[in-house]
């Protein structure tokens, strides 16, 4: 039987607020208005007060932008150019048709008709081509004023010339078993449900730490004989807070967008302090800030029939702002603790940091005549899915044991208890499912949270005196958030696995030994091969891996081969939207392009490898400039 895999079903969706039509204005004084009539409403719960807020904030949003959050209809238009000119013109050139089909029809003379018709499609198409014209110099000036971060303007021209293909499935499978048709969302159901769920099999974990967690965190509350109270939020955190919200993005589920929030900062700044105040006081989060509904969006590349090859984000725009309140309070008493090998999610710190010990450490050995292996660890499911496998009852006490006391332990608890989501499929949802472990993607405090659970296993490395070191230092596992590396002599690796794997069975996270992979970058002198284990399997040795987007091999050379490709393959990819001088954009803009988008990826990661002239010069740019 064949099953058509695509779904022709129309979705309706909400327009998405045009801001550059919002008469600023208008919307800040309606909702001012709005705020002083519900003033009196302070004495309410904090639900009641949100919900008010967002009632207030689509109340101006309706005065103040033309066609605010129609519901419509997704289809194709035509790459975006119909106008109400074209509009015009294509009837008039139907109704010139059916004038000459009729005199065609009743054998009388046409002539007449028939130049009518010439005349009203040749407007047609004069329309088309102005319109596209339009929009093609209107997208050149857009480029001319990117500046060289701004790659959302360029990732819209390669998207230019690809086609669309439709990411919606009728059919998911879960192990062997299909779910068609109707039974999708229950597809989504089992699988968010599992995600959700701890994995308490003692053959997999120890369950020790867990328990001994659990019974700590009952008392905490009753033993804190510190009972710090949570400083009141200001205007200026608040405000600071809302600006760091990123735009363009997509809507929560009450329809509320960061550019809701920014256009009126000086009008809502003061009730949201005043709203988070109240849960700072009361230690309870709502639990409208806990729910999600969550909308499937395919990776990159990825088998659209397998529940996890799907990403989302289900947080508020108003947690979001609460969150980052929160983070930006705990982050100045955490980070004197934080290992100092880890540079993910570090401000002032990149991938690149991480990557560039790696590479000394490497040249160290090799000039020692040192072996040297490097081993990178897969952890499954952490930020690539919606939810990885922390554990709250561990999480939480790592964090009491880490520092955090009194309310504002209290309030993450409170935050990370009974949080559910539910599924948004085309124009359905699941039921609400039950989250016990993880942490939100797209969270403000996920990405520290993270830090902090797997911040015992880099400190225990570490103390053991383990691994690579240069001179003094101890280098052993370079890592950047949940990408762990170990640097070591042979001897060393198989001991800092054993302390890998020790931790993670406490903490009850999942290392994958299948897409794990060993490399010997520093051969020395005698150097004899040797199998690691991970449990009772075997790490895989390779001749090269690719670690933070740089690919490392046995003889610790640039692979300029594949930055080479990486740049043809980056040109070839903009070809289709103009990248060429005969029919495409001008010299100019080319330029523009080739400097901003093209290069950046040739040279990405050189600057923590070891390069010759030749491999910079002769290799990548002079035989590029030469062929262009």
């Amino acid at each position: 039987m064949k099953i058509d895999k695509t779904s022709t079903q129309l979705v309706k969706i909400y327009t998405r607020p045009n801001w550059a039509k919002c008469d600023k204005n208008i919307y800040t004084s309606t909702l001012k208005q709005e705020l002083e009539c519900e003033s009196r409403g302070k004495e309410s719960s904090v639900e009641e007060r949100i919900k008010l807020l967002e009632k207030s904030i689509h109340k101006a949003g309706k005065k103040s932008i033309p066609k605010y959050r129609q519901l419509k209809s997704l289809k194709t238009v035509g790459k975006g150019i119909w106008n109400r000119k074209i509009s015009e013109a294509s009837r008039d050139s139907k109704n010139a048709h059916t004038l000459w089909k009729r005199k065609i029809n009743s054998h009388q003379n046409a002539d007449t008709e028939k130049i009518n018709l010439t005349s009203k499609k040749r407007k047609l198409r004069q329309l088309q081509r102005q319109a596209y014209a339009s929009k093609k110099e209107k997208f050149i000036n857009d480029i001319m004023q990117a500046s060289q971060k701004d790659s959302k303007t360029f990732h819209k021209l390669v998207k230019q010339q690809r086609s669309k293909h439709d990411t919606n499935t009728d059919i998911l499978y879960i192990g062997n078993k299909a779910f068609e048709g109707e039974k999708i969302l229950s597809a989504w159901q089992t699988h968010f449900e599992t995600l959700g769920t701890p994995n308490f099999d003692e053959n997999i974990f120890d369950l020790e730490r867990l328990e001994l967690a659990k019974l700590q965190n009952k008392i905490i509350p009753e033993l804190d004989i510190q009972n710090k109270e949570i400083t009141k939020a200001t205007p200026t955190e608040i405000e600071s807070a809302i600006r760091k919200l990123n735009t363009g993005k997509a809507s929560d589920e009450n329809g509320i967008v960061s550019e809701h929030y920014i256009h009126a900062i000086d009008v809502i700044t003061d009730e949201i302090t005043d709203i988070i105040n109240q849960i700072f006081e009361e230690l309870d989060v709502p639990q409208s800030q806990k729910n999600g509904i969550l909308t499937p969006v395919l990776k990159k590349k990825k088998d659209k029939t397998i529940p996890g090859n799907y990403r989302g984000i289900v947080v508020t725009i108003f947690s979001k702002v609460f969150e980052t309140i929160i983070k930006d309070r705990l982050e100045p008493e955490l980070f004197p603790s934080q290992n100092t090998l880890q540079r993910g999610f570090t401000e002032g710190a990149s991938s690149l940091f991480t990557a560039f010990i790696v590479s000394e450490t490497t040249m160290l050995y090799k000039f020692l005549k040192i072996v040297l292996e490097l081993l990178t660890l897969d952890a499954e499911k952490a930020f690539d899915t919606v939810f990885d496998t922390v554990t709250h009852e561990i999480m939480l006490n790592k964090m009491f044991h880490d520092g955090i006391r009194g309310d504002m332990w209290v309030l993450l608890k409170n935050i990370y208890t009974n949080m559910t989501l539910q599924v948004k499929w085309g124009d359905q949802t699941t039921q609400h499912v039950n989250i016990q472990q993880g942490i939100r993607q797209g969270a403000k405090l996920s990405t520290l949270l993270y830090k902090r659970y797997n911040n015992t296993i880099l400190n225990s490395i570490t103390g053991s005196h383990l691994g690579a070191k240069i001179g003094t230092i101890c280098v052993a596992s370079p890592t950047c958030a949940d990408d762990i590396a170990l640097l070591g002599e042979p001897q060393d690796i198989q001991a800092m696995l054993n302390i890998i794997e020790f931790h993670t069975k406490r903490d009850m996270v999942k290392i994958n030994p299948e897409k794990s992979e060993v490399l010997c970058t520093s051969k020395g002198k005698n150097y004899q091969q040797k199998a690691y284990t991970l449990g009772e399997k075997q790490i895989n040795r390779v001749d090269k891996l690719k670690h933070l987007g740089i690919t490392r091999n046995v003889k610790s050379k640039v692979n300029t081969d594949e930055r080479l490709k990486t740049g043809r393959q980056t040109i070839y990819a903009l070809l289709g939207s103009g990248l060429h001088a005969r029919t495409g954009m001008c010299p100019l803009v080319l330029y523009k392009i080739w400097k901003t988008y093209v290069v950046p990826r040739y040279l990405y990661g050189l600057e923590v490898q070891i390069c010759t002239k030749a491999d910079i010069y002769i290799r990548a740019g002079k035989t590029t400039e030469e062929n262009i």
